[in-house]
């Protein structure tokens, strides 16, 4: 920070890479966006290959035989992103008359020879099958919780006890648990705070069958904490799936201690279904309710989506008995 940087026709890419980062990035999207998106693409893809170039020496073919290259091992997400931060990279250079045309152009194309990750699904009889098995798994209420209502790991992850309201039978997402990295030290620490996007704050209703299962939790919970002599608002702070402290658990050592255990168990029992992952439960859910009859807009209201075309290309197949039946044809 602080240093005057000359940017000139002579700059190497990492100057205007460096220039950019700091100037145009850093502080204007949340950390881990910046750390994920931004400065890793950065720095482990596009410094590397064209840092050293004069700015003015980059040209059209070479970001072409570039991305075909990135391509090979690549899929289609991660192109766009690489061609994002190129394209503003030089975008630098144009603002500052340094180059006259921006060679990230119309004619640049992208192809990935990776495929697409397939998510999978569970069936609706793996899926109440698994249900059943979590009601009484000593590390089933998280995986319960995502079956019953979409949540994603870090929105599990951020649930206090305060954020269930009984009366209502419903849960208020908040906040998430996530692992940041600092932009400046570069260490990573946990973080417990606002959610993805302003669609994720939303209110989700629970079954009965989830809210009993929360109650005993709840019960013991209570228990132990006022023979420790904690206050009422104390172990309402507490979170609903925590480390012993009480205190919000690391996504990554939840699914290595419980999540995957949990999957270990189920598919040793039940060898025919398959091991999902937390995101892959989530998936299921959605899709059940979309094959359920539950229309796109509540679909997106549930699940915190901000996207109804994502959730169109993703959940509704033109289907069109499903269409003949919500239309009454």
């Amino acid at each position: 920070g602080g240093r005057k940087m000359k940017l000139t026709k002579n700059s190497s890419f990492k100057d205007f890479a460096d220039f950019w980062l700091e100037h145009y990035m850093l502080g204007f999207v949340k950390n881990n966006t910046y750390m994920g998106t931004y400065y890793h693409q950065t720095y482990y893809n596009l410094i590397p290959y064209f840092g050293n170039f004069k700015i003015s020496d980059i040209k059209p073919s070479m970001i072409q035989e570039f991305l075909n290259l990135q391509g090979k091992k690549y899929a289609l997400e991660t192109l766009k992103k690489l061609k994002f931060c190129l394209y503003n990279i030089l975008s630098v250079a144009v603002d500052d008359n340094i180059i006259s045309t921006n060679p990230v152009n119309k004619r640049i194309r992208l192809k990935s020879d990776v495929p697409p990750i397939e998510k999978r699904v569970w069936s609706k009889e793996h899926f109440n099958c698994a249900y059943q098995f979590a009601l009484t798994h000593p590390y089933g209420l998280g995986p319960l919780l995502v079956m019953d209502t979409a949540i994603s790991r870090s929105e599990l992850l951020g649930i206090r006890w305060k954020n269930i309201f009984w009366d209502k039978g419903c849960v208020k997402i908040r906040d998430g648990t996530v692992i940041l990295q600092d932009p400046v030290s570069k260490k990573y620490y946990l973080h417990t705070g606002g959610l993805k996007n302003k669609y994720r704050e939303r209110d989700i209703p629970f079954s009965q069958i989830v809210c009993n299962r929360l109650k005993l939790q709840y019960q013991s919970v209570l228990f132990f904490g006022k023979r420790k002599g904690l206050t009422s608002q104390q172990i309402n702070d507490r979170f609903v799936i925590s480390n012993q402290k009480g205190t919000a658990m690391d996504p990554n050592n939840w699914v290595k201690r419980c999540f995957n255990p949990f999957m270990d168990n189920l598919t040793a029992q039940y060898p025919d279904i398959p091991a999902l992952t937390p995101h892959e439960l989530r998936h299921t859910r959605a899709t059940l309710w979309w094959q359920e009859g539950v229309d796109l807009l509540s679909l997106g209201m549930a699940g915190g989506w901000s996207n109804l075309r994502m959730l169109r290309e993703r959940y509704a197949h033109s289907n069109v008995d499903h269409l003949k039946k919500v239309l009454n044809r």
